[in-house]
């Protein structure tokens, strides 16, 4: 009872203290004019007690810019239990001097935040945390004159002032789009300055709802996969499970009342499908996809997902917990296509496409009716997963006018939620990044108008020619030709083809052009902020020069015929022997850079076998005498210790001999040869299944030599199967038309130690984008991978003639066995391969 008596007693003396404190704000006859005057800031920031972190960060990052820009001591920033009531005083986010002047942001969805001042107070207030350091980053753009153009400190642009006129006009922002989130790994500052917050749940989550205890349960819910029931759940790559079950939308429906009871706050439960092209097949799933059509490529199992996701949408309007709720969902891989019924305008789709590719006129139609579908077909919002990344190209990938366009046309026609995925390389990223977050602040702003802007602010008196730069770049991009992929390119070396060495000379000769309009050693702080950014633009395209160079050279070493010996005199010539000197990511990784993040091919062991057929066969000669004096060279060790160059070399030279004797493993893909027991007759009988186009069943089940698998991804026009014109025998392997992955596998036993040599005969075609290979990873005695894999690839462009791949390494210590790859990934509608004479040496 005493402990009761002191509480209220408490408590009756803290509420006229706050109530009095509070009249005084309103009260208040004589406001100053200045927020900080004559570079003195006479006043206190507070937070709630409790407040978020969000909020706790906005306040310093307030106090610091305040404290920056006027040169004035940072501003204190204190719980609001210490306020005074005098002096100015700015309140950030949801603090009790906030609710009891009745001060809140619009009541609407997304991240809405109000800027109020009232006499000496200002309050800055977010829907959500996060909204209220967008106020904050608003009233610093807008009070401070503060651009936000790169990120950390050195990444902004103002003007140093002395006195900072109190706001006096109101702001009341609800964002045009509700949503606005990008993955900007370790930039969160930047990130929210621009007005990036935070998503709603609408990605990857079945493999959450319907994991394995859930279906461990229900076993009919565990997906059947190439006629086998997949028993364990793994992560969001895993196959999608059996939505045909009734069970499937009351399950969904129970961990949507778990998830919000946790985040009664949560706008929107995710049904975003698993990041995965195999779909369960049982007989409820057969059925219920009926004939299956196609929509880009994939089998369009619109109808199949969605009349499940209409169902749990009814089952949302029905409860009176979740009737306001919203369910998301990615209009993803095989179901980006909208279902031939009405969806329930609970359901907010999200639309993922990489629109870099609207470059191409022919997709930027399709996408258009695609997003034109979707504002029809019966859902009250929607939105657009984006794809800007950088960093898993090796040069600056622009496409300003693409990115404005469909922007644009997003929210004209009803797109309210953004999402991207960036990951950036930010001396190139920077203006692509600052230009979404102005398109997505003002929907109608001109493009052209703000990069002139943007440069302007970034790069001060080298504007022109960072501005064309960065324009030169996005017309690479922009006449790229070739074919249409979803994020072309990623990962794939040959996507420097866009970017070859004589157009990197010209890029290049902007940046010394841009560098040169500044000192050696600027004394002001804005010309030591542009130098600075000018630098990591020039060293990051620098390592974009280093790896054209390298591909170009690899490339054309990959290419080299030997008809004579003047033909092998001039490939031993090729930089590209010594690829690790010509490009070695290990330097650009230890100055600090992020490692290269495609998959880079090497073509020594397919080039040095070809020569050295080649040069059995040609007569003798002084030419033929200097070249294999010129490979004799190569192949000596030029360091003691031997580089990885020269270790590469002397494998080869020692393999030589080796491949003499007979491979371990050969395969010429012919037909087998059986005799029928009823005629007694020899009959021939191929060893491939040939698949026909459109039929993604059969795609999963190739006919294979024994001993082999194959991964085949569905695909509306690929062709796959035996075609005559072999480079020995009678028959080939060939791979035809659009596929996203067809390949060919098989494990050898190995031991550690052991050499391994494999080579393979290609021809064919290969656009910009595909990716037609050889390759071999180690695994351990659990099957496990314990080294990266190493491939190499035939090269882009047509090729009439056989060419020779080969790849070859020494097993590691626990090495068991060795998988062996040949096949075709992300090959375009134009585009084939074809396969002969495969063999495997290992000594």
């Amino acid at each position: 009872m005493k402990f009761l008596t002191s509480f209220f007693l408490v408590l009756l003396l803290c509420v006229p203290a706050w109530s009095q404190e509070n009249s005084v704000r309103e009260r208040a006859l004589e406001t100053s004019p200045f927020l900080v005057h004559a570079g003195v800031f006479a006043g206190t920031i507070y937070v709630a007690e409790n407040c978020a972190m969000d909020e706790l960060e906005a306040a310093h990052d307030l106090a610091n810019w305040i404290s920056r820009v006027t040169d004035c001591a940072k501003p204190a920033v204190k719980t609001e239990n210490f306020s005074t009531g005098d002096g100015i005083e700015i309140f950030v986010g949801n603090t009790r001097a906030a609710k009891a002047a009745a001060i809140e942001p619009a009541r609407v969805e997304g991240e809405p935040y109000t800027i109020v001042p009232r006499g000496n107070a200002l309050f800055l207030v977010g829907k959500t945390p996060r909204a209220t350091w967008h106020a904050v980053s608003y009233f610093l753009t807008k009070t401070l004159g503060i651009e936000f153009v790169f990120p950390d400190e050195d990444g902004a642009e103002w003007q140093p002032q002395k006195n900072i006129a109190f706001p006096r006009e109101p702001v009341n922002c609800v964002p045009a789009w509700t949503w606005r989130s990008a993955f900007l790994p370790g930039e969160r500052d930047w990130e929210t300055h621009l007005g990036f917050g935070d998503r709603p749940a609408f990605s990857h989550y079945l493999y959450k709802i319907f994991s394995t205890e859930v279906c461990e349960k229900n076993p009919e819910l565990f997906p059947i996969v190439n006629g086998k029931k997949i028993m364990r759940v793994r992560d969001g790559r895993s196959p999608q499970p059996n939505l045909a079950s009734p069970l499937a939308p009351g399950i969904a429906l129970d961990a949507a009342k778990h998830f919000f009871a946790e985040k009664p706050e949560a706008p929107m439960f995710a049904l975003g499908i698993n990041d995965c092209t195999n779909w369960d097949e049982s007989p409820q799933s057969q059925a219920a996809f009926g004939a299956l059509g196609y929509y880009r490529n994939l089998p369009n199992r619109s109808d199949y997902f969605y009349s499940f996701v209409n169902k749990v949408a009814r089952g949302f309007a029905a409860d009176k917990l979740l009737a306001d709720k919203k369910i998301g969902v990615i209009a993803y891989l095989d179901v980006q296509d909208t279902p031939s019924f009405p969806m329930e305008k609970n359901v907010v789709p999200v639309l993922c496409a990489d629109r870099s590719m609207w470059v191409f006129p022919e997709f930027r139609e399709d996408d258009r009716a695609l997003i034109a579908r979707w504002a029809k077909s019966g859902v009250e919002s929607f939105g657009t997963y984006e794809y800007y990344y950088g960093r898993q190209f090796t040069f600056p990938r622009q496409f300003f006018t693409a990115q404005a366009e469909s922007l644009a046309y997003l929210h004209a026609a009803g797109a309210r939620l953004f999402n991207a995925e960036i990951y950036p390389v930010i001396p190139f990223d920077a203006p692509k990044i600052w230009l979404t977050a102005k398109l997505l602040e003002n929907p109608k702003a001109d493009a052209v108008t703000l990069l002139n802007r943007f440069f302007a602010l970034a790069y001060g008196e080298a504007r022109k020619p960072m501005s064309e730069f960065f324009m030169g770049c996005e017309k690479l991009w922009r006449e790229q030709g070739g074919q249409i992929r979803w994020i072309k390119g990623w990962r794939n070396e040959n996507a420097t083809e866009i970017f070859p060495p004589e157009q990197c000379e010209k890029l290049s000769a902007l940046l010394a052009a841009a560098r040169a309009a500044f000192p050696q050693n600027p004394q002001d702080a804005r010309s030591r902020r542009i130098v600075k950014r000018i630098d990591a633009t020039i060293k990051n395209f620098e390592r974009t020069e280093n790896f054209s160079r390298s591909y170009f050279a690899r490339k054309h070493l990959q290419d080299a015929t030997f008809p004579d010996a003047d033909a092998v005199l001039a490939a031993l010539k090729n930089p590209a022997w010594r690829a690790e000197e010509l490009y070695d990511d290990a330097t650009w990784v230890a100055a600090g850079f992020p490692p290269i993040a495609c998959d880079i091919s090497d073509p020594r062991p397919g080039a040095f076998f070809s020569l050295v057929d080649a040069l059995r066969k040609i007569p003798p000669s002084p030419t033929r005498s200097r070249a294999e004096e010129k490979l004799e060279q190569l192949l000596r060790p030029k360091k003691n210790p031997p580089s990885r160059d020269d270790a590469m070399l002397e494998f080869l030279r020692q393999s030589v001999p080796a491949l003499q004797g007979a491979p371990a493993l050969a395969d010429s893909f012919e037909p087998t040869r059986t005799r029928n027991p009823q005629s007694g007759e020899w009959e021939e009988k191929s060893i491939f299944q040939t698949v026909p186009a459109a039929d993604w069943k059969t795609g999963k089940k190739l006919g294979v030599p024994a001993g082999w698998h194959s991964v085949f991804a569905a695909s509306e026009r690929v062709v796959a199967g035996e075609v005559a014109g072999a480079r020995t025998g009678k028959s080939a392997l060939r791979i035809a038309g659009a596929c996203q992955m067809a390949q060919y596998t098989r494990n050898v036993s190995v031991r550690p130690g052991q050499r391994f040599v494999a080579r393979i005969w290609a021809r064919g075609n290969v656009s910009c984008g595909g990716n037609s290979f050889l390759a071999f990873a180690w695994k351990d005695r659990f099957g496990r991978f314990i080294a990266p894999a190493v491939r190499t690839v035939l090269t882009v462009g047509k090729h009439d003639e056989w060419r020779q791949l080969a790849v070859c390494g020494t097993a590691p210590a626990g090495a068991k066995s060795v998988l062996v790859s040949f096949g075709t990934s992300s090959q375009g509608p134009d585009d084939e391969v074809v396969f002969d004479d495969l063999s495997l040496h290992l000594y």
